[in-house]
């Protein structure tokens, strides 16, 4: 939904990344940080969008913001793929020409 509705603030993607980074567990692998029960999903969720709500975001931008971060300051494994429009020496691809940037269109 996130991306078939990237306005819509009802929708938020909670992976092991928030799982683990809602839990403070900074060891904890993608197999470890499994949800519970239903209801621990419901806390992180409903967690993640007041955060957003907060930053002027909405969930999925701000679940990007921390599944990013999270990776970066954490060294977690990144698996580079082929980008043509990349700068070689910009791993986690934040450089960026700002004239270049689309605004979205909404549908």
């Amino acid at each position: 939904m996130n991306i078939v509705a990237p306005t819509d603030s009802r929708w938020v993607t909670i992976d092991g990344h928030m799982v683990a980074a809602y839990r403070g567990d900074d060891k904890a692998t993608m197999k470890e940080a499994i949800i519970r029960r239903r209801s621990e999903y419901d806390e992180i969720a409903f967690a993640t969008k007041a955060c957003a709500s907060r930053h002027f975001l909405l969930p999925h931008q701000y679940q990007a913001i921390v599944w990013f971060a999270r990776k970066r300051v954490l060294r977690i494994k990144f698996t580079p793929q082929i980008d043509l429009f990349t700068p070689p020496d910009d791993l986690w691809r934040i450089m960026r020409d700002v004239d270049a940037l689309q605004p979205f269109q909404p549908l």
